[in-house]
């Protein structure tokens, strides 16, 4: 029985040595992240972009660019869209 016990401790030891190293080079990107971070930085700032002067203006609407309006209707619909909803009421019917 000690030799049994013995045997199991030895293949649990290699057991959690083995997942010990997956995880280890699962989780060993994660160092990039400081590095990911600069890259994002220096493309906005090629780009002219600072992400502080954005967001107060965001706050207040005053960002430009389009904006789409919720409360407009929508008038037409595609013939797809008509399409599918037929198919649709129909699936429902049966």
């Amino acid at each position: 029985t000690m030799q049994m016990f013995e045997q199991n401790m030895t293949t649990n030891s290699i057991k959690q040595e083995m997942m010990n190293d997956a995880m280890d080079a699962a989780f060993e990107g994660d160092d990039d992240e400081e590095e990911t971070e600069e890259l994002v930085d220096q493309v906005l700032n090629e780009l002219n972009i600072t992400m502080a002067n954005q967001i107060p203006a965001a706050q207040n609407g005053a960002l430009g660019g389009r904006v789409a309006n919720p409360a407009q209707p929508q008038t037409a619909m595609s013939t797809a869209d008509a399409d599918l909803e037929a198919r649709l009421d129909n699936l429902r019917r049966n």
